[in-house]
């Protein structure tokens, strides 16, 4: 891609330049900063590589390694949370269709089903906060918080 050696050179110092910046700018509370990262020092790689500057390639291909390995972290955590999420939102279902006398292929007393909507809502609450999605955490609180008190008995 590149002709001489100076542009290969000069590329490859651009590229690095990059990763570093987005290495700098990775944040926790930005998962997909690590994916970013990854992809920066991914080129860093091929560009240091057809500079001829194979050690700095190798320092390359690790960081980008580690932050790969974070997003890949990140988005096997927020599949866990979105799976957990339907999971949750069908137990919801369940505990409302028995509410209105539907939905009598399951034999627990709708007190049941709600509690354990709501544990199924606090597990789904518990796994979107460790993905970092703070929304769907609060969300799946409430929705706990909602089936707790329609588990919880009736007091005469």
């Amino acid at each position: 891609m590149y002709g001489s050696n100076a542009e290969r050179s000069k590329a490859a110092k651009d590229r690095t330049a990059e990763a570093g910046a987005a290495e700098k700018a990775v944040s926790s509370n930005d998962p997909e900063s690590y994916q970013r990262a990854a992809s920066a020092h991914h080129s860093a790689v091929w560009a240091n590589e057809s500079a001829g500057n194979q050690t700095q390639a190798e320092k390359h291909r690790k960081a980008a390694k580690q932050f790969q390995d974070k997003a890949d972290q990140h988005y096997r955590a927020k599949s866990f949370a979105e799976s957990e999420g339907r999971a949750a939102d069908q137990a919801s279902k369940d505990a409302g269709l028995r509410a209105f006398g539907e939905g009598k292929d399951d034999d627990r007393s709708e007190q049941d089903l709600h509690k354990a909507a709501s544990e199924a809502h606090d597990r789904a609450g518990k796994a979107a906060e460790l993905a970092k999605l703070p929304r769907e955490a609060k969300y799946h609180a409430t929705r706990s918080a909602e089936h707790a008190a329609k588990a919880a008995p009736e007091e005469s």
